[in-house]
This record gives structure tokens, sequence and C-alpha cells, in this order.
């Protein structure tokens, strides 16, 4: 007798987003715990604040990991707020969309932002971008 197959289902968002999240912390760990830790200092220069003299929205974000794997969230929050924030968010989502999936309650999709939602995140990059230029970074 064959044993009866796995009832088959496509991944969902959920699904996804749970096997994301697993695979970064799991390479975090990998890349605080190993030699390979020596990766995160060779400092990847931004191409363009090299051309215009200028931080871009994403300058500090290597140094926002590098102190997350140093356990040092207030070190990662001023390196760049809202990358860290994004982070936090990221992970902590995929965390409860893990959860989600294994209690047989895959996520949907999202839906598409209100306006004001799409407006206000355009406004955090902003003001994310002036803080990165007014810190120097």
């Amino acid at each position: 007798m064959n044993p009866p197959p796995f009832p088959s289902r496509r991944p969902g968002f959920g699904d996804i987003w749970a096997l994301t999240t697993v695979l970064a912390l799991l390479l975090g760990v990998l890349l605080a715990v190993t030699p390979l830790r020596r990766l995160l200092h060779l400092g990847i220069p931004c191409t363009f604040k090299s051309v215009t003299g200028i931080p871009c929205a994403g300058c500090g974000s290597t140094r926002v990991l590098r102190a997350f794997l140093s356990l040092d969230p207030w070190a990662a929050l001023i390196a760049n707020p809202l990358f860290a924030l994004l982070a936090l968010l990221f992970v902590g989502g995929g965390l409860f969309a893990l959860f989600r999936v294994f209690a047989g309650k895959p996520l949907s999709e999202p839906a598409t932002p209100p306006a004001w939602f799409r407006w206000a995140l355009i406004t955090a990059v902003g003001l994310n971008w002036l803080w990165l230029v007014i810190d120097g970074r």
C-alpha cells in the first residue's frame, strides 16, 4: 500500500514571505557567528554618493544590517531609520506569516494600498533621505 499523497496547493504570498524570512534569518545567523562576518565590513561604496556627493535614500543599509547582527538596534536606527524599521517589519511580518502557515491559515495577497498610505510612504522616504543628508551619511 502506498501512503496517501500530500495535498498539493500552490504556495501563496504568506508561504513565500515566511520562507524568505527564515532564509534571511539563517543567513544573518551565518554571517554573525562565522568567519563570513568579515563580508559585512567590506564597505561597498554607494555609486550615487560617489557621483553626486549626496547620500542616496538607501545609504546606511549595510550599517543597519551590521548593527542588527551586532545586536545594536540603536545604531541601526541612527544609520538609516526607515530601512531599520522596514527590516524589523519584514522580519516580524515574516514570522507572523510563518505561524499562520503552520496554523493552516495562509495570508492572502495584499491589496493595493490606499492613496494616503502611498503618500505617507513617499513622505517617509523623503524625510529619511533628509535625515541622511543632514547627518552626512
